[in-house]
């Protein structure tokens, strides 16, 4: 039996802090200090030392980042969405080979993307014409995007891999 190892590297957040360091991500890297420094800011209602409030605010938007970062945080956005894995099998049977389809050409044509080999499909019961991707193992569609031909769908999965 092959079992794997835990690895950091594995983790969302590990990734995620990783990618601020490149020059492109510098509006990212403001963006997270403003925030970090606001609930700073709102820390100072329970705690009049400065530092202490900077201290927990750096620590709560930390968990909080982590956690939406991780595979729970995965899957709790996917509760909240309403996305399930596809059990209609006429669903399943047109919209898991666009799915593969459009993955594998993401692969291909942009290998220096980190397209995870378990990434999985699944759907909402929206009928607005929509997908999304959460984290990196989940793309969702919404029922409303079956009304469109196959190479539009094509067209909107190629969009979520991007993500």
């Amino acid at each position: 039996m092959n079992e794997k190892s835990f690895d950091f590297n594995d983790l969302y957040i590990v990734d995620f802090v990783k990618s601020l360091g490149q020059k492109k991500n510098i509006f990212a890297v403001i963006y997270l200090v403003i925030n970090a420094l606001l609930i700073s800011l709102m820390m100072s209602m329970f705690e009049p030392n400065p530092w202490l409030c900077l201290l927990y605010g750096l620590l709560l938007y930390g968990l909080t980042a982590t956690l939406a970062l991780s595979p729970l945080g995965e899957w709790l956005f996917r509760k909240t969405n309403g996305c399930k894995k596809i059990e209609d099998p006429a669903v399943l049977k047109r919209m898991q080979p666009l799915f593969d389809e459009v993955k594998q050409a993401a692969k291909t044509r942009h290998p220096e993307m980190k397209i995870e080999p378990s990434i999985s499909l699944y759907i909402c019961d929206n009928e607005g014409i929509n997908a999304f991707a959460m984290g990196r193992r989940t793309v969702c569609v919404t029922r409303g995007l079956l009304q469109l031909p196959d190479d539009q769908i094509k067209g909107i999965l190629g969009h979520e891999f991007g993500h």
